[in-house]
């Protein structure tokens, strides 16, 4: 458990040598009253009770040394501790066993103390008294420290990190295509794999940065207007596109950005074969909103080029058959294929009609709740709520949305007292809440996204995690093959300390739950900030980001792989401080009365589909022109 700390040359002393050396540097000598708190004997014929952790019993640079270690009763105990002045106190010190769990549970930390670290602030860091400080890890002439900014407010800092966030979502988009990576190397400046995720998203970060006032709007008509052109089959200038649709207008999830070329969603055997139902969900409410963010602020009054935005993304609609999406299980066969009547969702479909990885109703009768959920509410909007379509002709499709919204009423997954939709990461409601009306609108949903928060500040702060409120976030992103088996995983939600895996957390998912309780969540990102541990500075800039971390190894950062469909939930509620969360309900509210729908079906509606399968008017998000 010793760890190499102190000044150059010491990691060649003895582990009793460096311990000496932290405990010379201490500022204060210990105190009788802490000894004595700690049950810790002052004198030498007076014996102590064992502690139940036996290591990891002092911490470097710290009142923690020889003398005034920490003592634990039982699994549990936290030791409190304070660091030396110039050092900084990160994280919970708790008398603990973890757990890994990689291709078989096992031990990592047999009954230790651990969790607790003292980090040095560079020599040149100032006070910030009044103001408030954001930290990151960077160096000086004496070694690795903390490099502290000062803001005036807490709103300055955060815009700070909101802006660092889009300038990610910049270097993820390519600037012939105009489409969006699935992940970027911040150290390299490089992205390559492009993302129909991700792309979708990226439409309402430049609907964002819009309006909070960072580009122009020309350039941002024009980022839209390349981004919305190359998933129409309209080919950059000069520039060779091979992207492809498959038959029903399903997109694929991977591609090359530059050019088009398909790539492998990651479990087929012959590329080009296999189309996205999840992804074309998650891209499509980008069109949406970015659509209609244009027609709420009147930019087609002003703009020839905004109009013809409107249009193309109305007529993109077209390019999905969004009534095939429903699948059954092939009569005498094992084969689950389209069928309109069926009840299975599928996240993925072949070019033969095959479905693959599909949700099919629980026991209740009800979906498991996810992000699909932005496919099955455009797929049923479109196919059952707008003009002629009454009597709806495919009944089934309404059926299933009743079960997908019905979810939220009845909840099957309860994490330390909360019912929540789903014991996956953070995502998987963070993205609808933010571009599906339904969810952003709707009470009981409202309801659910607080529990999820609660749930997961909850999960973190048990002896699961034993992480704290600067130290939590369930959220997906890369992971260390060593403790979880892959390179990136998405993380869920365990009461269950052997189920953690890398006890990895991400302060983006915070941020995430901003509309959920503002001022609770900002005082825990503020103190994220203070520590720095999981900022990363934008290179080149001054600006930050929040991203992933791991309780069992702080000094991972992963600067070089930021995947942006995670760190999206960041800039999502980060912009609700300055916006506000009506900006994200009044651009995902493409189905109104005015454009042709009737109100879909919400939780908490009587379920018959009687009135509320009639409308009136005409529909522009739906258009007969071709592309």
């Amino acid at each position: 458990d010793d760890e190499c700390i102190g000044p150059e040359g010491s990691c060649e002393l003895s582990a009793l040598q460096r311990r000496s050396l932290a405990l010379r540097n201490r500022e204060a000598p210990l105190s009788n009253d802490s000894a004595t708190a700690l049950n810790v004997s002052t004198t030498s014929n007076t014996t102590s009770p064992a502690s139940a952790c036996a290591s990891g019993r002092q911490i470097p640079f710290s009142n923690r040394g020889p003398g005034n270690e920490c003592f634990a009763s039982n699994l549990g105990d936290e030791c409190e501790y304070a660091c030396n002045d110039g050092y900084i106190g990160v994280g919970r010190h708790v008398c603990q066993t973890i757990y890994i769990e990689n291709e078989a549970v096992q031990v990592w930390k047999n009954s230790s103390f651990f969790g607790g670290n003292c980090w040095r602030l560079c020599s040149d860091s100032p006070k910030c008294t009044g103001q408030v400080p954001l930290r990151v890890n960077s160096s000086d002439s004496m070694g690795p420290c903390m490099k502290t900014t000062c803001f005036a407010t807490p709103k300055d800092a955060f815009m700070n990190v909101a802006r660092g966030n889009y300038e990610v979502w910049k270097l993820a988009r390519d600037e012939v295509s105009g489409c969006y990576a699935d992940h970027v190397d911040l150290d390299t400046q490089e992205a390559h794999l492009g993302s129909s995720d991700s792309t979708g998203m990226g439409l309402v970060m430049e609907c964002v940065a819009d309006a909070m006032g960072w580009i122009s709007r020309e350039e941002f008509l024009n980022r839209i207007n390349r981004t919305l052109s190359s998933y129409a089959g309209i080919p950059p200038p000069n520039q060779t596109w091979n992207f492809k649709r498959g038959p029903r207008g399903w997109v694929p999830r991977f591609y090359d950005i530059r050019s088009g070329d398909l790539l492998a969603e990651g479990t087929e055997t012959e590329i080009g074969k296999t189309w996205s139902v999840m992804s074309t969900g998650l891209f499509y409410s980008g069109v949406l909103f970015a659509q209609t963010y244009l027609e709420n602020i009147g930019a087609n009054k002003k703009s020839s080029l905004a109009g013809y935005i409107i249009d193309l993304a109305a007529r993109m609609m077209n390019m999905v058959q969004w009534s095939s999406m429903m699948c059954f299980q092939a009569f005498n066969s094992t084969a689950v294929v389209e069928g309109y009547n069926g009840t299975g969702i599928p996240f993925l479909m072949d070019s033969d009609g095959h479905c693959q990885a599909i949700m099919w109703p629980e026991a209740d009768g009800y979906y498991p709740f996810n992000e699909q959920i932005t496919a099955d509410w455009i797929a049923t909007e479109v196919v059952c709520f707008q003009k002629n379509q009454i009597p709806c002709s495919r009944p089934a499709m309404v059926e299933m949305w009743k079960r997908v919204i019905g979810r939220a009423s009845h909840p099957n997954v309860k994490i330390d007292g909360y019912d929540i939709l789903s014991d996956w990461a953070a995502y998987v409601i963070q993205l609808p809440y933010y571009t599906v009306n339904v969810v952003n609108s709707n009470p009981v949903f409202q309801q659910m996204f607080k529990n999820g928060w609660l749930a997961d500040w909850a999960d973190y702060n048990s002896s699961v995690f034993y992480g704290g409120s600067n130290r939590y976030g369930m959220g997906a992103g890369p992971d260390m093959t060593w403790c979880s088996g892959a390179t990136y995983f998405a993380d869920k939600y365990t009461m269950d300390p052997k189920k953690a895996k890398c006890r990895t957390w991400s302060p983006y998912s915070v941020a995430g739950w901003l509309p959920a309780a503002p001022d609770t969540i900002q005082g825990h990102l503020l103190e994220m900030l203070w520590t720095g541990e999981s900022v990363l500075n934008y290179p080149g800039t001054d600006y930050h980001i929040l991203w992933r971390k791991s309780l069992i190894d702080p000094a991972m950062n992963w600067s070089s792989y930021v995947t942006t469909i995670d760190i999206a939930g960041e800039l999502f509620g980060l912009s609700t401080l300055f916006l506000g969360v009506d900006f994200y309900r009044e651009h995902s509210n493409h189905f109104t009365k005015k454009q042709g729908f009737s109100p879909i079906i919400e939780p908490g509606d009587n379920t018959s589909t009687s009135a509320s399968l009639y409308m009136t008017g005409a529909s522009r998000h739906l258009s007969s022109k071709p592309i």
